[in-house]
Protein backbone atom coordinates (compact mmCIF):
# COMPACT_ATOMS: atom_id res chain seq x y z
CA UNK A 1 0.00 0.00 0.00
CA UNK A 2 1.66 3.35 -1.11
CA UNK A 3 0.74 6.20 0.86
CA UNK A 4 1.19 9.78 -0.30
CA UNK A 5 2.55 11.45 3.06
CA UNK A 6 4.24 11.18 6.27
CA UNK A 7 0.99 12.30 7.88
CA UNK A 8 -1.16 9.36 6.83
CA UNK A 9 1.48 7.02 6.94
CA UNK A 10 1.81 7.90 10.76
CA UNK A 11 -1.83 7.47 11.64
CA UNK A 12 -2.08 4.40 10.29
CA UNK A 13 1.01 2.92 11.85
CA UNK A 14 -0.84 4.66 15.44
CA UNK A 15 -4.36 3.25 14.69
CA UNK A 16 -2.52 -0.41 14.46
CA UNK A 17 -0.99 0.26 17.48
CA UNK A 18 -3.82 1.19 19.59
CA UNK A 19 -5.48 -1.98 18.38
CA UNK A 20 -3.39 -4.16 19.29
CA UNK A 21 -1.31 -2.98 22.39
CA UNK A 22 -3.61 -0.41 24.51
CA UNK A 23 -1.09 0.62 27.19
CA UNK A 24 2.63 1.02 27.44
CA UNK A 25 4.65 -0.99 29.71
CA UNK A 26 7.15 1.76 31.57
CA UNK A 27 8.99 -1.74 33.07
CA UNK A 28 10.29 -3.19 29.92
CA UNK A 29 13.76 -2.73 29.10
CA UNK A 30 14.56 -0.01 26.44
CA UNK A 31 15.27 -0.91 22.77
CA UNK A 32 17.36 1.11 20.65
CA UNK A 33 16.63 -0.19 17.11
CA UNK A 34 18.84 1.36 14.68
CA UNK A 35 18.38 2.39 11.15
CA UNK A 36 20.78 3.16 9.26
CA UNK A 37 20.22 4.99 6.03
CA UNK A 38 21.26 5.54 2.96
CA UNK A 39 19.94 7.55 -0.58
CA UNK A 40 16.71 5.92 0.43
CA UNK A 41 14.25 7.95 2.02
CA UNK A 42 11.09 7.09 0.03
CA UNK A 43 11.51 3.71 2.13
CA UNK A 44 12.65 4.29 5.55
CA UNK A 45 8.67 5.88 6.42
CA UNK A 46 7.85 2.24 6.18
CA UNK A 47 10.77 1.04 8.01
CA UNK A 48 9.44 3.36 10.63
CA UNK A 49 5.84 2.60 10.92
CA UNK A 50 7.14 -1.03 11.51
CA UNK A 51 8.70 0.16 14.56
CA UNK A 52 6.35 1.99 15.62
CA UNK A 53 3.65 -0.64 14.89
CA UNK A 54 5.94 -3.19 17.58
CA UNK A 55 3.54 -4.86 20.66
CA UNK A 56 6.67 -4.24 22.96
CA UNK A 57 6.74 -0.99 24.29
CA UNK A 58 9.66 1.66 25.41
CA UNK A 59 11.80 1.38 22.29
CA UNK A 60 14.23 4.25 20.95
CA UNK A 61 14.46 4.54 17.49
CA UNK A 62 18.07 5.41 16.11
CA UNK A 63 18.19 6.52 12.55
CA UNK A 64 21.65 7.05 11.44
CA UNK A 65 22.05 9.05 8.33
CA UNK A 66 24.83 8.58 6.20
CA UNK A 67 24.10 10.55 3.48
CA UNK A 68 26.52 12.73 4.19
CA UNK A 69 25.59 16.15 5.93
CA UNK A 70 24.15 19.11 3.89
CA UNK A 71 23.83 16.82 0.95
CA UNK A 72 19.79 16.36 -0.98
CA UNK A 73 19.19 13.22 -0.11
CA UNK A 74 20.36 14.09 3.98
CA UNK A 75 17.92 16.87 3.62
CA UNK A 76 14.86 14.31 2.20
CA UNK A 77 15.86 12.19 5.08
CA UNK A 78 15.71 14.45 7.75
CA UNK A 79 12.28 16.14 6.43
CA UNK A 80 10.89 12.27 6.65
CA UNK A 81 11.83 11.78 10.12
CA UNK A 82 11.05 15.14 11.45
CA UNK A 83 7.70 14.49 10.08
CA UNK A 84 7.09 11.12 11.59
CA UNK A 85 5.04 11.29 14.87
CA UNK A 86 5.77 8.14 16.80
CA UNK A 87 3.80 6.34 19.63
CA UNK A 88 3.91 6.51 23.39
CA UNK A 89 6.33 4.34 24.35
CA UNK A 90 8.85 5.11 21.55
CA UNK A 91 11.31 8.20 21.09
CA UNK A 92 12.67 8.81 17.95
CA UNK A 93 16.41 10.28 17.61
CA UNK A 94 18.08 11.37 14.32
CA UNK A 95 21.91 11.37 13.99
CA UNK A 96 23.68 12.65 10.66
CA UNK A 97 26.82 11.50 9.38
CA UNK A 98 29.46 14.34 8.21
CA UNK A 99 29.97 11.76 5.44
CA UNK A 100 28.92 8.48 4.37
CA UNK A 101 30.99 6.01 6.00
CA UNK A 102 29.14 3.13 4.87
CA UNK A 103 26.71 0.44 6.65
CA UNK A 104 29.01 -0.76 9.08
CA UNK A 105 29.93 2.44 10.12
CA UNK A 106 26.58 3.84 10.66
CA UNK A 107 25.50 0.83 12.23
CA UNK A 108 28.24 1.55 15.18
CA UNK A 109 26.80 5.29 14.87
CA UNK A 110 23.73 4.16 16.17
CA UNK A 111 25.41 1.98 19.09
CA UNK A 112 27.28 4.78 20.10
CA UNK A 113 24.09 7.06 20.24
CA UNK A 114 21.70 4.69 21.92
CA UNK A 115 21.02 4.27 25.57
CA UNK A 116 19.46 1.02 25.59
CA UNK A 117 21.02 -1.91 26.53
CA UNK A 118 19.47 -4.05 23.71
CA UNK A 119 19.97 -3.25 20.70
CA UNK A 120 18.34 -4.26 17.02
CA UNK A 121 19.18 -3.38 13.63
CA UNK A 122 16.77 -2.76 10.77
CA UNK A 123 17.91 -1.38 7.24
CA UNK A 124 15.79 1.46 5.95
CA UNK A 125 14.53 -0.70 3.37
CA UNK A 126 13.28 -3.65 5.19
CA UNK A 127 10.44 -3.41 8.18
CA UNK A 128 9.66 -5.82 11.37
CA UNK A 129 6.79 -7.85 11.82
CA UNK A 130 4.46 -6.58 14.38
CA UNK A 131 5.79 -8.80 17.44
CA UNK A 132 9.52 -9.46 16.57
CA UNK A 133 10.47 -7.10 19.68
CA UNK A 134 8.21 -8.65 22.02
CA UNK A 135 9.13 -12.22 21.02
CA UNK A 136 12.40 -11.50 21.25
CA UNK A 137 13.37 -9.68 24.86
CA UNK A 138 10.30 -12.59 26.57
CA UNK A 139 13.31 -15.13 26.86
CA UNK A 140 16.32 -12.28 27.59
CA UNK A 141 15.30 -12.15 31.04
CA UNK A 142 16.47 -15.04 31.72
CA UNK A 143 20.47 -14.12 32.79
CA UNK A 144 21.97 -17.05 30.62
CA UNK A 145 20.53 -16.02 27.81
CA UNK A 146 23.45 -14.12 25.46
CA UNK A 147 21.38 -13.12 22.19
CA UNK A 148 18.25 -13.84 20.35
CA UNK A 149 17.79 -13.75 16.81
CA UNK A 150 14.92 -14.71 13.75
CA UNK A 151 14.48 -15.87 10.67
CA UNK A 152 14.09 -13.48 7.73
CA UNK A 153 11.45 -13.33 5.22
CA UNK A 154 12.52 -12.10 1.94
CA UNK A 155 9.53 -10.83 -0.59
CA UNK A 156 10.00 -10.00 -4.15
CA UNK A 157 8.45 -7.89 -5.73
CA UNK A 158 6.39 -10.26 -7.67
CA UNK A 159 5.23 -10.75 -4.20
CA UNK A 160 6.76 -14.41 -4.07
CA UNK A 161 7.90 -15.14 -0.11
CA UNK A 162 11.75 -16.49 0.48
CA UNK A 163 11.97 -17.97 3.97
CA UNK A 164 15.61 -17.35 5.55
CA UNK A 165 16.80 -20.02 8.14
CA UNK A 166 19.85 -20.59 9.19
CA UNK A 167 20.04 -22.14 12.97
CA UNK A 168 23.78 -21.16 14.69
CA UNK A 169 25.26 -24.59 16.39
CA UNK A 170 23.98 -24.37 19.97
CA UNK A 171 20.79 -22.34 19.46
CA UNK A 172 17.59 -23.24 20.98
CA UNK A 173 13.86 -22.18 18.79
CA UNK A 174 11.97 -20.63 21.57
CA UNK A 175 8.58 -20.30 19.48
CA UNK A 176 6.95 -21.01 16.63
CA UNK A 177 7.54 -17.69 15.38
CA UNK A 178 11.07 -18.76 14.15
CA UNK A 179 13.08 -16.78 17.35
CA UNK A 180 15.98 -18.73 18.61
CA UNK A 181 18.49 -18.10 21.75
CA UNK A 182 21.74 -18.71 22.44
CA UNK A 183 23.21 -19.80 25.95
Amino acid sequence: MTLSTPQSVTLSARRVYEMVMPSVNSNAPLVSVVIPTYSRSDMLTRALESVNSQTYSNIEIVVVDDNGKGTNQQLETQARVLAFETRPGVELRYVVREKNGGGSLARNTGIDASKADFVAFLDDDDEFLPRKLELQMEPMSDPNVSLTYAHCKGVQSDGTEIYYRRVCNGCKPISSDGIFTYK
